[in-house]
């Protein structure tokens, strides 16, 4: 299952349950569409907090944000986020953005972990809050 959500800052973009191949191709052509019309900044949040998979679902978030990527290259400045509830799925995805040079503009969030995640996307999404930078890394750089 997944749905599509325009908002101020760009889109939302839910998935949930058990995602299938042919959904995810649905999804690509779907999002192509909505996309086709933007082309100045906005932002994307997807949430997929809610999937459920018997196993880590690295290679789903991966085609995903893979296909994202190639998508939204040419259609203005972008900031992305991914919500998960996979620490180590969150991990390898922060690595492979750092390694191939997707940090800049990506952002991986624990929605387990954090009950404000939706806030700390927004920010990043719209004001370029780093979500990664704590509070107290933030004060420490100014004394």
């Amino acid at each position: 299952m997944y749905k599509i959500k325009r908002t101020i800052y760009g889109f939302k973009l839910i998935f949930g349950g058990y995602i299938q191949k042919q959904e995810i191709h649905d999804w690509i052509n779907e999002i192509e569409n909505e996309l086709s019309s933007i082309t100045n900044n906005f932002g994307i949040i997807v949430d997929m907090s809610a999937i459920k998979t018997p196993q880590p679902i690295l290679s789903e978030v991966t085609v995903i944000s893979q296909n994202l990527r190639k998508i939204i290259k040419t259609r203005g400045k972008h900031r992305l986020v991914i919500a998960l509830n996979d620490k180590s799925v969150i991990d390898q995805l922060n690595k492979i953005s750092k390694d191939y040079g997707f940090y800049e503009r990506e952002r991986y969030l624990n929605a387990r972990k954090s009950f404000t995640w939706e806030k700390k996307a927004i920010d990043w999404v719209v004001n370029a809050k780093d979500p990664d930078i704590k509070q107290d890394d933030l004060q420490a750089a100014f004394v």
